[in-house]
């Protein structure tokens, strides 16, 4: 992430003063780090994961088609010759559809242990056909509704990711086998178990609290999201100056949503330890930069502003790895809360996923917002 740091510090404080050939040059190395971090994800996904992708994707959410794939993966491994399995069969055949045909044969390979007799990859080629063929039959069984290539719409359940400390600056939530699900961040699994006991209390988008451009440097942000906060009734909050300790607190426990847009995490208005003190916590939308970025304290864990909202009750929080442009991440914003109003009528689990589609770089900004806590619901 170093190149992107570096290029937003280079133009910071120049303003209108970059030539176009400046400009060009700053948008073609932001271009190149955006498909460099999309290329590094790539191989992440292929080299880590592999045939294996089941390992972090959700659960497939039509019942009758995970029964179908549970049935048919026992099949599969009572007729095999060689022991396999049955469990790890069961995880791949579920996701065929996010592997390609070499990642299928190599996690064959693997699930038959080296064991085959009939020559190198001969039993894994027949097995990975075989699945491939009851994966479809299936898929057809089951009846779903196609997705813009014309295939059947899989829909998977949410995963919750624990992350080891080490592992938590990496964009998990924008590999391509993650992008289009329901994907969060929790730190401990009880947790995530009190709130999803309590998701009948969804967020009622409607009671919302918001903080724009409080230090009044970001201009071209309030005049791009204050009209699309204007819309929405029930909605107040503060826009060109900075809130009071009271407003930013008051924000946060007296609503069911809370949206800030300003630098870095908000922390000068209120405090992490004050925001730890506060008997209910909105759900929150933190749009600064590096504003969900992570510090290890060795074998203390980790230290950060995300940490402060899950002790003070907040049940889900988006929030920036890392630095980030404002007009991009301004232009995800509006498309959350367009998603999450979208969500009321269409029950659509991946807000977040559709929202990084604004993003002119959909790696270098887009992957850059993840949620913490719960999967975001309203009602």
């Amino acid at each position: 992430m170093q190149g992107n740091t570096d290029t937003l510090q280079s133009t910071r404080g120049k303003g209108d003063k970059l030539t176009q050939k400046e400009i060009d040059a700053w948008w073609n190395e932001r271009t190149a780090l955006d498909a460099e971090m999309q290329t590094s994800l790539a191989e992440i996904e292929a080299t880590w994961l592999g045939g294996f992708k089941g390992l972090v994707c959700g659960t497939v959410r039509d019942e009758a088609l995970r029964e179908q794939l549970l049935s048919r993966a026992s099949d599969i491994a009572d007729g095999c010759s060689e022991p396999v399995d049955a469990d790890l069969l069961e995880l791949c055949l579920s996701s065929i559809d996010l592997l390609t045909a070499a990642e299928l044969i190599q996690a064959c390979t693997d699930l038959l242990a080296g064991s085959v007799r009939a020559g190198p990859h001969g039993g894994a080629k027949a097995l990975a056909k075989q699945m491939r063929s009851e994966f479809d039959a299936a898929v057809a069984l089951a009846n779903l509704s196609d997705d813009a290539d014309g295939d059947a719409r899989i829909e998977r359940n949410a995963t919750l990711l624990l992350l080891a400390p080490c592992l938590q600056e990496l964009p998990w939530e924008s590999m391509s086998c993650l992008s289009a699900q329901a994907t969060s961040r929790i730190f401990t699994l009880q947790f995530a178990a009190a709130h999803m006991k309590s998701r009948v209390q969804a967020c009622d988008i409607s009671n919302a609290y918001y903080v724009l451009n409080p230090g009044q440097d970001l201009q071209r942000t309030q005049d791009f999201l204050e009209p699309l906060f204007a819309e929405h009734t029930g909605w107040s909050g503060v826009a060109g100056r900075a809130p009071t300790e009271e407003e930013y607190s008051s924000g946060l426990a007296e609503n069911d949503f809370f949206v800030y847009c300003g630098h870095s995490t908000g922390e000068r208005y209120l405090r992490g330890s004050q925001l730890q003190s506060l008997e209910r916590c909105a759900t929150t939308l933190l749009m600064g930069c590096s504003s969900g970025r992570l510090s290890p304290l060795g074998d203390y864990g980790l230290e950060g502003m995300p940490l402060h909202y899950q002790l003070a009750g907040c049940p889900s929080l988006v929030a920036n790895l890392w630095d980030v442009t404002d007009r991009d991440i301004d232009r995800l914003c509006a498309s959350l809360i367009d998603s999450l109003d979208a969500e009321k009528a269409t029950d659509s689990t991946t807000p977040l996923c559709s929202a990084r589609q604004a993003c002119r770089l959909q790696f270098l900004c887009g992957a850059a917002p993840v949620l913490f806590g719960i999967p975001l619901t309203v009602k």
